[in-house]
């Protein structure tokens, strides 16, 4: 059973139209601590109450989230898909230019595949291959969760935002700088140009000097930075000059 299975479960839960055994069956996944399932209760939450759908117990499942998802296109934090190379996908949907990623849903790239997108006046993120990832907004922070491979962040000046691994987080200020997070326990982190400071347990250091790099590991119960080299040069005067 997929997960986009139990994300109609959660559509139509939040509109109260489950039968039993969807219920039981949502209630099971649910109990595996599945954090993706709750961001996605909390978006559908905060719009139901204003959606307006005629006949909704004869609507099924998929029906519902659609018409959830698109109501929360006007809402929610979103992505602007700008350029692709290869392939892009959001629950196994590849994605076009000008499409939209909303916050808390999971993209991915494919093997020897980029993807270019704009957080609208926040952010604008080259998504590097064999990566996904999401991101998500509290209050006025956005935040990254990168779960495999890496991004490139370029930040606008003064905007709240951070790239968070397993185990660290990097938070920017006013930056172009990568994460890519090597394992569970490895995250790499080259500061391009601005500044930025990387919190790990037992860790924290700032970054400051153009094209400076390291290796944030965890070893038993400690957290080491190790310097690195640069691996990924970013000359794309697309990618640099893209207005936020």
């Amino acid at each position: 059973m997929n997960h986009t299975y139990f994300e109609e479960l959660i559509a139509a839960e939040t509109l109260g139209t489950l039968s039993v055994k969807e219920k039981a069956a949502l209630q099971r996944h649910r109990s595996a601590g599945c954090e993706r399932c709750q961001r996605m209760h909390h978006q559908f939450a905060s719009v139901s109450s204003a959606l307006a759908l005629p006949s909704i117990e004869r609507m099924p499942a998929s029906s519902v989230k659609m018409a959830l998802l698109h109501r929360l296109q006007n809402q929610a934090l979103y992505a602007h898909v700008l350029r692709t190379q290869g392939r892009l996908t959001l629950n196994g949907q590849r994605l076009k230019p000008q499409t939209k990623i909303l916050s808390g849903q999971t993209f991915s790239t494919g093997h020897r595949s980029t993807a270019d997108l704009r957080i609208p006046n926040i952010a604008i993120l080259r998504v590097g291959q064999k990566t996904r990832a999401y991101f998500v907004q509290q209050k006025d922070q956005v935040t990254v969760e990168l779960e495999t491979g890496f991004i490139i962040s370029r930040v606008k000046t003064g905007t709240p935002y951070t790239v968070h691994t397993a185990a660290t987080t990097v938070e920017a200020r006013g930056t172009l700088f990568i994460v890519k997070k090597e394992s569970a326990r490895a995250t790499y982190v080259c500061l391009c140009q601005g500044k930025i400071l990387i919190s790990a347990p037992d860790l924290q250091q700032e970054l400051s000097g153009d094209h400076e790099a390291v290796l944030i590991r965890q070893e038993r119960s400690r957290t080491h930075s190790v310097p690195d080299t640069l691996r990924h040069h970013i000359g794309d005067q697309t990618f640099l000059t893209e207005s936020f």
